[in-house]
C-alpha cells in the first residue's frame, strides 16, 4: 500500500510540475527526504511522560515563481509510529506493588497514529546562494487516539466492596487542519541537484477531552471504600509538534 502510494505521488509531482515549469516559474524543485516528527503530549518538571513520535517518507515539489518566492506541495507518509504514555496517578500508582497486584489490569495501552499529510505552504528565499528560507504552511491529515484497559471483576474479601470489570476500548479519530513553520536550507550541489535541511513546528488543536474513566485502585480502610484513579485523555487543548526533515532532490 504504501509503496503504491509513493508512485502515485511521485507521477502526479512529475507531471504536475514539469508542466508548470514550462509557464512561469524559474526553477522547479523535487524532492524526496525523511522527517522526524515527535509530539509532546504530558511533561512535568522537565520530564517528557506520554509523547508520539513518527518518522516519514516525504515527497514534495516547489515552483520557485520569483527570485525570493515558492509555492509547494508535500505528501508525508509515517513508516514508523511510535506512542509512549503514562498518566500522572496512574504512573505513580502503577498498579504494580506487590500487595495489590489484584488492581493491576492485564490490558493497558494508550497510543497514537496518524495518517498520510498532504501540506501545501509558501516558501520565502532570504538569499540565492546556499538559498536559506521560511516557510508557511498548512497540513491536513488523520490523527488516531486509542485506550485499552482491561481489568477482571475483583470479588468482596473481609470488609472490602466487590469491584466490577473494568473494560475500556476507546478509539477517536481527529481531523486535523494544522498550520505549521519552518526555516531552513537548500543548497544546489552541482547543476541539478540540491540538498534541504529544515526545523520547524506545527499546532495540533484537540477541542475537548475524548474520554474519562476512574478506576477502582485500592481500599481505603479509612473511608471505607476504594480509592479511585482518573484515566483521562491527555490530548485536550492545543500541543505543540516539533519537525526535522532531510531531503535530497533534483532541479530544473
Amino acid at each position: 500500500m504504501i509503496k503504491k502510494r509513493i508512485i502515485s505521488i511521485v507521477t502526479f509531482l512529475v507531471v504536475f510540475f514539469g508542466f508548470q515549469k514550462t509557464l512561469f516559474s524559474q526553477f522547479t524543485y523535487l524532492e524526496a527526504g525523511l522527517g522526524l516528527n515527535t509530539l509532546p503530549i504530558y511533561s512535568n518538571f522537565g520530564s517528557t511522560y506520554t509523547s508520539y513520535t513518527n518518522i516519514s517518507v516525504r515527497l514534495s515539489g516547489v515552483i520557485r515563481v520569483k527570485r525570493y518566492l515558492g509555492i509547494g506541495i508535500e505528501a508525508s507518509i509515517p513508516v514508523v509510529q511510535s506512542s509512549k504514555f503514562s498518566f500522572k496517578q496512574g504512573t505513580f500508582f502503577n498498579f504494580e506493588s506487590a500487595y495489590k497486584l489484584e488492581y493491576r489490569p492485564s490490558k493497558f495501552d494508550y497510543s497514537f497514529k496518524e495518517s498520510p499529510r498532504i501540506s501545501v505552504f509558501a516558501r520565502f528565499f532570504l538569499d540565492t546562494r546556499i538559498n536559506s528560507y521560511v516557510d508557511v504552511r498548512v497540513s491536513v491529515f488523520k490523527f488516531t487516539e486509542s485506550f485499552v484497559f482491561y481489568r477482571d471483576s475483583i470479588p468482596p474479601m473481609g470488609e472490602k466492596y466487590a469491584i466490577k470489570k473494568a473494560d475500556f476500548d476507546d478509539e477517536i479519530k481527529y481531523m486535523e487542519v494544522s498550520p505549521g513553520f519552518s526555516v531552513g536550507i537548500k543548497p544546489h550541489i552541482g547543476k541539478h541537484f540540491f540538498l534541504n535541511f529544515n526545523m520547524g513546528a506545527n499546532i495540533y488543536i484537540f477541542n475537548k477531552t475524548s474520554f474519562k474513566h476512574k478506576v477502582p485502585f485500592e481500599w481505603d480502610s479509612y473511608q471505607h471504600d476504594y480509592s479511585q484513579v482518573n484515566l483521562n485523555s491527555q490530548l485536550s487543548k492545543v500541543k505543540g509538534v516539533f519537525n526535522m526533515n532531510l531531503g535530497f532532490g533534483y532541479f530544473f
